[in-house]
């Protein structure tokens, strides 16, 4: 259950662990990453253009309340889960991003389009203040423990600072789908099918089930 954890913002000396926990979650489970044979590195030229702007105030980690866990090699203040944000307008160098990584990134960002020219321009929202939900993850040992709910409900209470208009997220995972659909009322904007996806002429997640579906929230 949830009461085991703390729930709080980031702190500069959290980022390393939260790169690690996002690298050995997304490594072990994400399927685009398996699909198109993503390396370590590779992913890391991806998230490293993330872990610099992160929002330490709305980026989340939960650790084990003191006393809570007897798991070997866990400690009360290591991370066993994590949601990191930043700005939706942070800069992005495709050139330093591995090749393998770039359909994942064109994914991505197709289905922000809509998103972008359907709510942002109409409502006159700048990208500089929409909060993009950029990546969770639950440690394996700590899954099925409400754990992302938990993430999510600090993460509300510190979005009410008045520098966001609205949270978006792209979920690739039909889990957070439903979690940031069904259980706190997002929106969902656009779904785009792995296996249709196109890019230059080519299906990269050909015969790849699954879809990213892209919601967000007026907050």
């Amino acid at each position: 259950m949830s009461s085991k954890f703390v729930f709080r913002s980031i702190k500069p000396p959290d980022v390393m662990n939260i790169r690690s926990l996002l690298t050995k979650v997304f490594m072990a489970s994400d399927p685009l990453a398996r699909h198109v044979g993503l390396s370590i590195n590779g992913f890391h030229s991806m998230l490293d253009t993330i872990l610099p702007n992160l929002d330490h105030k709305t980026s989340i980690v939960a650790t084990p309340r003191e006393g809570s866990t007897t798991r070997l090699g866990i400690e009360d203040d290591d991370i066993v889960a994590c949601l990191a944000t930043a700005p939706l307008d942070i800069p992005i160098e495709e050139k330093k991003i591995n090749r393998r990584a770039l359909p994942i990134l064109d994914l991505l960002q197709t289905s922000q389009s809509s998103f972008k020219s359907k709510v942002l321009v109409p409502n006159s929202i700048p990208e500089s203040r929409v909060l993009h939900l950029a990546m969770a993850a639950t440690d394996v040992d700590f899954q099925g423990q409400g754990l992302f709910g938990g993430l999510m409900k600090e993460w509300q209470s510190q979005t009410n600072d008045g520098r966001w208009d609205i949270a978006v997220a792209e979920c690739t995972s039909p889990i957070s789908r439903y979690m940031l659909r069904d259980k706190f009322g997002w929106t969902e904007e656009k779904v785009v099918p792995f296996s249709s996806f196109e890019v230059e002429g080519t299906r990269p997640f050909f015969e790849l089930d699954g879809e990213v579906a892209l919601v967000y929230k007026k907050l």
